[in-house]
């Protein structure tokens, strides 16, 4: 996927792509921790991965950018409720900003 004259890139074969990243798509569906596959050196590696990948089919037409879509939105979804007192400070943001509209 990653190589620019790589077999995948041919345009008839979108149908490898979308498998592939939906694919990836279950693979962040799965609760265990990606940085398990990271190297010693490159933590974070694995998830940066994912997003550079599903980020390059975004701007393609049909199905590809719609798995690419699923995919990113997983990956944030994982960090996101790792991190609860994120969260918790949009919640408490999209309250306060009601509060200031109402009033």
């Amino acid at each position: 996927m990653k190589l620019p004259d790589g077999l995948a890139q041919h345009r008839y074969l979108w149908s490898m792509r979308y498998v592939m990243l939906l694919w990836l798509y279950i693979i962040c569906i799965i609760p265990f921790d990606l940085s398990q596959f990271d190297e010693p050196d490159d933590v974070g590696g694995t998830a940066n991965s994912l997003e550079k990948i599903a980020k390059g089919y975004l701007s393609s037409a049909g199905l590809e950018r719609e798995a690419a879509a699923l995919l990113l939105s997983r990956l944030y979804m994982r960090y996101v409720r790792s991190d609860l007192s994120y969260l918790a400070l949009i919640c408490l943001g999209r309250i306060q900003a009601q509060a200031f509209m109402n009033s």
